[in-house]
């Protein structure tokens, strides 16, 4: 799946953990154009009904709307998307297969793990 041009959108509102994962992302990838990086949800949302996205890495806590009220509004528009979930916790991990998400993801993330998702 890597270098075939997918587009990925990465959404966490602690901007150095967000970094973080997109630095890894382009370095797996090699084509930052296609990677979207976002702190507030809600722009994440936006920026999904108007471009067509591939691959969602998102956290949970977030301040505004939380993680999965942001995967339940992509998802009326985007139901095709492989949706992952970066957090701190394994709190969420029950909710999270019920939203049928591919990938439940501890940070800190590794570039290892990123690999094996998207290969």
């Amino acid at each position: 799946m890597v270098g075939d041009r997918m587009k990925i959108i990465a959404v966490d509102n602690h901007i150095g953990h967000l970094a973080r994962l997109k630095n890894y992302l382009v370095e797996i990838c090699s084509c930052e154009e296609s990677i979207v990086g976002f702190t507030d949800p809600l722009l994440a949302v936006k920026y999904c009904v108007n471009n067509n996205i591939d691959i969602l890495f998102t956290e949970v806590d977030m301040r505004g709307i939380d993680g999965f009220t942001l995967i339940n509004l992509i998802r009326k528009y985007n139901s095709k998307m492989v949706i992952n979930i970066v957090t701190q916790t394994n709190e969420y991990q029950q909710k999270a297969n019920e939203c049928n998400v591919s990938r439940y993801i501890l940070k800190p993330v590794s570039i290892e793990t990123l690999k094996d998702i998207l290969e």
